[in-house]
């Protein structure tokens, strides 16, 4: 639309002198036709070539991600035609507007009118700054969810934290029980080893199994609810970070033909056992009738056990050597330092105890986080990325109008500064019509970004869609890529000499 205002005196002559109206805009269309057609290829050489650098950008390790980005040749076209239809829209719009008035068309050249003063043109620049506000908001409450799950309280200490899957070669009970015993020893008297335990299920794995227990209560009907349980060996509290907040973790006597007894987190305690001393009460896994099974013997902190987005479930704990034997149990090994560079160690003194284990699943829990969070880390990178590029799109939009603007009005400038103006003055002038753009695009963006926003909050963690710290952070990134896109041919209005600006008609 600036294109087709700097090009009126041209397209009046024209008209003058006989040229046809629709051949005119026959002329005008292709040209933008055949800016649309180079993009458009362009476009299609970036796609075939670069969705395979897009994966890799957005997932480091694609084999365990089902995505799938084999390029479609359905979509290419879709996107070709795009492409096209973008060029014949946008390039016949304009055209039709350059060429309907054919007896002021000169008369309007020589006025040298800016750019600026098609409404058409600052409505859809406004439109445009207004999307770039909704996908800067989006993108910035997606960064601001990555971080908030990066840092959420799991309710254990996730660093140093060695996971392995062992299985030993031996079947009975007595010859189990003699490999994890030697395992324990071995491997917490490794050089760097603080604390090793063991456990059914990962303390970051699934959760546990489910399974429904009754409550004893004194004078009451027995209670039953669901629970999530795992078996833990002793210092396993100790070693995974969860504090133990009231009575005793498990010890070498809570063996098989010991009294059963349980801990308990607190979300089962306030469930369960409201405005009472856990420690101490019974429940059971059998039906009502084995209400006095378990003995509680300790309260255990809330933590997350398979998500980081879950909520505390309720979770009881039981003593491996008090439950009948597993073939398998992750081994959790707390280090001084870089678990990873552990994990050769400990496999050898595994191997020095039974040459036949399975030794599998060997991981950290940063790395089980990080995972965990590869969606949430790639909803980020997309929502950042096409936030950046309709930021550069803005940009270039209002740097565009503005240069035709300032080129349309070197005389008028040039006239200013003659009569008295200062560089300063110049500079206010074209920054106004930036600024009033912007506000504009601002006010139309952010009341969309704040409806567009509710359509994620499921996506979300650790803050709702209408955060003002991303709100306003958003608007500041607009204002300061919009102000600088406007800077630029502000500045050279200001560095106009009046002489050269007088003669410029």
């Amino acid at each position: 639309m600036a294109r087709s205002a700097v090009r009126s005196s041209e397209i009046g002559i024209r008209l003058a002198l006989g040229a046809g109206r629709w051949r005119l805009v026959r002329q005008l269309t292709t040209e933008s036709l055949l800016l649309s057609l180079a993009g458009g290829a362009l476009g299609l050489l970036v796609a075939w070539w670069g969705h395979r650098l897009l994966l890799g950008f957005l997932v480091r390790d694609p084999l365990t991600v089902a995505l799938n980005f084999q390029i479609d040749s359905r979509l290419l076209a879709f996107g070709f035609g795009l492409s096209v239809a973008t060029g014949l829209l946008f390039g016949l719009m304009p055209s039709i507007r350059a060429t309907r008035d054919t007896s002021t068309s000169i008369y309007v050249a020589s006025r040298r009118t800016g750019a600026l003063s098609m409404p058409l043109a600052k409505g859809l620049l406004a439109v445009q700054i207004g999307l770039s506000m909704i996908l800067l908001v989006g993108s910035g409450l997606f960064a601001r969810s990555l971080r908030n799950l990066g840092a959420a309280d799991l309710g254990l200490a996730r660093e140093n934290l060695l996971l392995l899957n062992v299985q030993p070669a031996a079947k009975s009970p007595q010859g189990k029980q003699r490999f994890w015993m030697e395992l324990t020893r071995r491997v917490s008297g490794l050089p760097g080893v603080r604390n090793t335990a063991l456990a059914g299920d990962a303390v970051f794995g699934n959760g546990g199994w489910n399974q429904t227990v009754w409550v004893e209560h004194p004078r009451q009907p027995t209670e039953d609810g669901k629970v999530s349980d795992n078996l833990v060996s002793p210092a396993f509290f100790a070693t995974v970070g969860i504090p133990i907040l009231k009575g005793r973790e498990f010890g070498e006597q809570d063996r098989e033909h010991a009294p059963l007894v349980a801990l308990v987190n607190q979300t089962f305690a306030r469930q369960f056992l409201p405005n009472q001393d856990p420690v101490g009460k019974r429940f059971g896994d059998r039906g009502p009738d084995s209400s006095g099974r378990y003995q509680i013997v300790g309260v255990v902190g809330d933590a997350k056990y398979g998500l980081v987005r879950e909520q505390a479930q309720p979770m009881v704990f039981h003593p491996m050597w008090q439950e009948p034997d597993r073939d398998s149990y992750i081994v959790h090994v707390r280090t001084a330092s870089e678990p990873g560079a552990m994990a050769m160690s400990i496999r050898r003194e595994i191997q020095a105890i039974d040459s036949d284990a399975l030794i599998s699943d060997v991981t950290t829990l940063p790395q089980i986080i990080r995972d965990q969070l590869r969606e949430d880390r790639m909803f980020a990178t997309l929502a950042s990325f096409f936030a950046i590029l309709a930021l550069v799109l803005s940009a270039i939009g209002i740097y565009g109008i503005l240069a035709y603007s300032v080129s349309r009005r070197t005389a008028e400038i040039g006239v200013r500064m003659a009569l008295g103006a200062k560089k300063s003055d110049v500079l206010w002038l074209i920054m106004r019509e930036t600024l009033v753009l912007l506000t504009i695009g601002a006010a139309v963006g952010v009341p969309a970004a704040l409806a567009t926003a509710h359509l994620i909050k499921s996506l979300l963690y650790g803050l709702e869609p209408s955060d003002p710290l991303t709100v306003t952070g958003a608007a500041v990134v607009l204002f300061a890529a919009g102000a600088l896109a406007g800077f630029l041919p502000a500045r050279r209005a200001a560095s106009i000499e009046p002489t050269l600006a007088l003669r410029s008609e």
